[in-house]
């Protein structure tokens, strides 16, 4: 029988940890905790379009991107703090952070791109567990976090499983010069301040691949809801015999 080409979910069972507390005492919620689980990959791999897949009434899935520029708007200390380190230079017309701009700075300076991870950072994931309360009060079961940096900020280390979206890297490339209007030169600067994507997938609980058909890739996140509202239903069952 001919093997099938058609791309497929990857869960690795012994790298899932659904059932262990994570190490921040601010999202320790108790036997109402909704299962944290993180979503990351590489520019361009299509970690956002898995994120949109993967959010329904069981799993509620944040972005810390749109997080960050919820924190950045005039007026916030993050923002503040962004104009002093960096100065009004990357400031737009109308006062606002220009995160091209600011984006251009850091991704070719590695100091002045951990000056920056150093403001916005805990800033968001203060945010993240905000909102993981929130979650946990309306009955949510599983809450996803998507973020670029989840292992290089160590923030797997909050999560019960980190899932990774996977791609080839010439697709990698293509999608985001189709999708964000970037020179491969820039493309080249945020791939390299970045842990590898062949990395992430080694240290993955679940590997989407997306490096197929739409089709495929919703059929792998269909099969992963499944699976995590499984784990958040057996670590709250773990949990209330606690």
């Amino acid at each position: 029988m001919k093997k099938s080409s058609e791309t497929q979910l990857i869960h690795r069972k012994g790298i899932s940890k659904a059932e262990e507390e994570p190490t921040n005492p601010s999202i320790r919620l108790k036997k109402k905790r909704p299962l944290m689980i993180g979503l990351t990959g590489g520019l361009g791999s299509g970690k956002s379009s898995v994120g949109k897949m993967l959010d329904s009434k069981e799993i509620k899935v944040v972005d810390t991107d749109d997080i960050s520029k919820e924190l950045m708007v005039p007026g916030t200390p993050v923002y503040d703090e962004i104009v002093r380190k960096f100065g009004k230079g990357i400031l737009s017309a109308k006062g606002a952070v220009d995160r091209a701009r600011l984006a251009g700075i850091v991704f070719q300076d590695s100091a002045k791109r951990m000056i920056l991870e150093q403001i916005v950072h805990p800033a968001i994931r203060e945010e993240v567990f905000r909102r993981a309360g929130q979650a946990a009060e309306s009955g949510i079961l599983c809450f996803v976090v998507e973020a670029t940096l989840i292992y290089e900020s160590h923030f797997d280390r909050e999560c019960s499983a980190v899932i990774v979206v996977n791609a080839r890297p010439d697709q990698q490339r293509e999608r985001t010069r189709q999708e964000r209007n970037y020179p491969d030169h820039h493309i080249s600067a945020v791939l390299a301040a970045q842990m590898p994507l062949s990395e992430k997938v080694k240290r993955a609980a679940f590997v989407i691949d997306n490096s197929g058909t739409l089709g495929e890739t919703r059929r792998q996140v269909a099969v992963l809801r499944i699976k995590l509202i499984e784990m958040a239903q057996s670590s709250a069952k773990a949990r209330h015999r606690d």
